[in-house]
C-alpha cells in the first residue's frame, strides 16, 4: 500500500510503501520504501524583453515575460519598476525586475534595463525676418517678440534673449539672438537682423546752385556709409537720373 503524507509546500511529500509477504502457515514479513518528492528547482523566464535605449517620452508597456516551472502551473510573479534620473531631467534609466515564485518558495528573478536619452535639440518657432528701420520716415525700432520653442521631451524650454549693437555711420545693426535650451542641455538658435538708419549724411554738390532757365544742370548726391535711395522733385522744368 502507499501512503502519502504531504510535505512543507503543495509539490513536495513523501510517499511509503510497504509490501506484505506472507506464506500458507500464516507467517509474514514486510519491506518498506520510502520515496520523499522534492521541489528545489526555481521557475524560469522565457519570451522575457530585451534591454533597449528609447528617446525620452517613447517608455515601452510593461510587458510581462512568460515564466515555467517544472511543478507549479500557476507560478506567482510579481513586478517592480525603477526609475534612476542621470545626467538630466529626460535621460534616466527605468530598472524593470519580475520575480516568479513557485508553490514552494522557489523563486528567481529577471531585469530588463530602459535607458531613455534625449540628443534632439528644441525648434524655435516664430523668428521674424531681417528688416530696415528708417528712423528718418518715421518708422519705429520694433519690440522683440517673445517666441516659443517646441521639444520631444520638454514641455517648458527655456528661451534666452540677447540683444547687440553695432554702430556704423548712419545708424546701428541690431541683433537679436534667440537660445532655445531644454532640459538636457541640447540647443537650437535664431537671429534677426535690424538695420536702423538714424541719419541722413550725404553730401549733394552743389548745395544751392543757380540755374538759368532752360540750361541744364548736374546734382550729385553723395552718401556715406550706406547706400540711400534717393527721390528727385521739381517745382519746374523736367529732369533726367542717372544711377551710374
Amino acid at each position: 500500500s502507499d501512503i502519502i503524507n504531504q510535505g512543507s509546500c503543495e509539490n513536495e511529500f513523501s510517499i511509503t510503501r510497504i509490501w506484505t509477504a506472507t506464506d500458507d502457515c500464516g507467517n509474514t514479513t514486510s519491506a518498506q520504501q520510502t520515496v520523499w518528492v522534492l521541489d528545489t528547482t526555481a521557475p524560469e523566464f522565457v519570451d522575457a524583453p530585451a534591454d533597449i535605449t528609447v528617446d525620452c517620452g517613447s517608455i515601452p508597456a510593461v510587458e510581462d515575460p512568460t515564466v515555467v516551472d517544472n511543478c507549479d502551473n500557476n507560478t506567482t510573479l510579481d513586478f517592480e519598476e525603477i526609475m534612476d534620473i542621470e545626467s538630466c531631467e529626460e535621460s534616466y534609466v527605468i530598472t524593470r525586475i519580475w520575480t516568479a515564485t513557485d508553490n514552494c518558495g522557489n523563486t528567481s528573478q529577471f531585469t530588463q534595463l530602459i535607458t531613455s536619452v534625449d540628443n534632439v535639440p528644441p525648434v524655435l518657432v516664430g523668428i521674424p525676418s531681417d528688416i530696415t528701420i528708417d528712423l528718418n520716415n518715421g518708422d519705429v525700432i520694433p519690440i522683440p517678440p517673445n517666441l516659443l520653442a517646441t521639444d520631444n521631451c520638454d514641455d517648458n524650454v527655456e528661451i534666452i534673449l540677447d540683444i547687440i549693437e553695432d554702430p556704423f555711420t548712419d545708424g546701428y545693426l541690431l541683433t537679436w539672438i534667440w537660445t532655445a535650451i531644454d532640459n538636457c542641455g541640447n540647443m537650437d538658435q535664431g537671429s534677426t537682423l535690424i538695420t536702423v538708419l538714424e541719419g541722413f549724411d550725404a553730401q549733394i554738390i552743389p548745395s544751392n546752385p543757380t540755374v538759368c532757365l532752360g540750361s541744364q544742370f548736374e546734382f550729385t548726391a553723395i552718401p556715406s556709409g550706406v547706400d540711400y535711395n534717393y527721390v528727385w522733385t521739381s517745382s519746374g522744368g523736367s529732369f533726367s537720373i542717372n544711377t551710374g
